[in-house]
């Protein structure tokens, strides 16, 4: 979510927020959906974090490359 629009939905999720102030995060899980407001700054913190985790990723799947095991296999 980048953009909330204006209705009784939007802005019962966004709360005292202003409206296109934030980005909704959603973590889809079997217990269900969990989502946090960030603010810009919030954002591209996080989007850095994972921006450098993704490199660390890379460059370890080239240095020693296997094939992916499932946890039921281990």
């Amino acid at each position: 979510d980048i953009d909330d629009c204006d209705c009784h939905a939007c802005e019962a999720n966004r709360g005292s927020l202003q409206m296109y102030a934030t980005m909704g995060l959603s973590i889809h899980t079997k217990e269900g959906i969990h989502t946090q407001r960030l603010l810009p700054e919030e954002a591209r913190y996080i989007a850095d974090i994972l921006y450098r985790f993704a490199d660390v990723i890379d460059h370890v799947s080239k240095v020693e490359p296997n094939e992916w095991v499932s946890k039921e296999e281990v």
